[in-house]
């Protein structure tokens, strides 16, 4: 039975866990569900005693290019308030084993932020890095 929807996990014999964005088609944009999914993956991996470091990377092109805007066409400033949806990010601080990131490609708006959230930063080259204005 797969857990996750979003992410492909894995778990290596030298205490390395992978945590692999999966929506390639979408440049792995981030809904809500995968965010969920992330900050669950981390978790259970941070608990984990066979665990020594968490690698984060994106599948396809892209590591992220960030927010999926679509999920959000119908919402509106105070319904996006009320969702407290940066918990989860918040749940990320509290991670203790280190995060590697492992980013290629976009890495733009909420997949900069999730990029930021690790401890060491390894881009390929030519991998674009971008907040929106």
């Amino acid at each position: 039975m797969k857990r996750f929807v979003f992410l492909e996990t894995s778990m290596e014999e030298n205490g390395v866990a992978v945590i692999c964005l999966n929506r390639p088609r979408q440049l792995n944009s981030l809904n809500r569900k995968m965010v969920s999914e992330i900050v669950a993956a981390m978790e259970d991996y941070d608990r984990d005693e066979n665990v020594r470091v968490i690698v984060l990377t994106g599948e396809g092109r892209a590591f992220s290019a960030g927010a999926d805007i679509d999920e959000m066409t119908g919402d509106d400033p105070i319904s996006l308030e009320l969702l407290n949806q940066f918990a989860d990010w918040d749940r990320l601080t509290l991670i203790k084993k280190p995060i590697i990131g492992a980013v290629k490609g976009f890495v733009f708006g909420g997949g900069f932020e999730l990029a930021l959230s690790c401890d060491l930063l390894i881009s390929a080259s030519g991998t674009q890095f971008h907040f929106p204005k």
